[in-house]
């Protein structure tokens, strides 16, 4: 993946052409990139909340030896260690 942006004294910024001013607003490949980390970032909290449910439920009617309660509490674990990789980088 190419890198739109650089370091300078512990500040970020982005280079043209990957971000422009159009109007009041700010367009190109950066604000998309931008816009696809933050869907991807709303998909895992929501997934999260699915699966948190989905695996009580399963406690409650005692299915936690199951196949399917195995692999849904190793998507949640998965995706709890990229939502702390995020974090961990200032993206809550």
């Amino acid at each position: 993946m190419e890198r739109y942006t650089q370091e300078e004294d512990g500040r970020f910024y982005v280079m043209q052409p990957q971000i422009r001013q159009q109007g009041d607003r700010f367009v190109g490949d950066a604000v998309d990139r931008l816009a696809a980390y933050e869907a991807v970032h709303a998909q895992i909290l929501a997934e999260q909340a699915v699966l948190t449910e989905k695996l009580a439920r399963m406690r409650a009617e005692n299915q936690t030896k199951t196949a399917r309660f195995r692999e849904d509490l190793g998507k949640k674990l998965v995706n709890s260690q990229l939502l702390g990789l995020l974090q961990a980088h200032g993206l809550e």
